[in-house]
């Protein structure tokens, strides 16, 4: 079981573990964090606002310790109320124990008490057969395939 909650300073050391990892992160968009600078920021900004994007991250944790295990992501775009683009990252020790379909669950039960939200969008790497995997296992649909990008999208739409 897992919870979400708010990431903290003393998150810093086990975040910079995950997304330190460059075998883990090698399916997300960005660079892996390189120092405890770069888990600090990413404390700092689990709430930021740039233009019609509002981005919330939320910490995934274990209910029966507390461990963080990963974070979770909202993208919110006031141009586009009624979509929210998800993501989720969890360490490679918690790989394949059925936490990332846990999570996926989670924000979907949260976007659900959203009202307007209609829409679910998920990005994923098009070698990440795990997540792939998940999303569709969860009712996602591939909505957009390249030959020419590294990503597909993935859409669910919410009741």
């Amino acid at each position: 079981m897992i919870v979400f909650r708010a990431l903290k300073k003393p998150d810093a050391a086990k975040l910079l573990e995950i997304y330190g990892d460059r075998n883990a992160m090698r399916f997300k968009g960005s660079k892996p964090m390189s120092n405890l600078a770069d888990a600090k920021r990413f404390i700092e900004n689990q709430s930021l606002h740039e233009g019609n994007v509002h981005t919330l991250r939320k910490g995934v944790a274990l209910t029966a310790t507390g461990e963080l295990i990963g974070s979770a992501m909202f993208r919110y775009n006031s141009d586009n109320i009624n979509a929210c683009e998800i993501g989720y990252s969890i360490g490679k020790q918690y790989w394949s124990k059925g936490f990332g379909t846990e999570i996926v669950k989670r924000i979907l039960q949260t976007l659900q008490k959203e009202q307007h939200i209609h829409r679910a969008n998920a990005w994923s790497h098009k070698e990440n057969i795990a997540s792939i995997k998940i999303l569709v296992g969860l009712g996602f649909v591939r909505k957009a395939q390249s030959e020419n990008e590294v990503n597909d999208l993935f859409v669910k739409q919410l009741s």
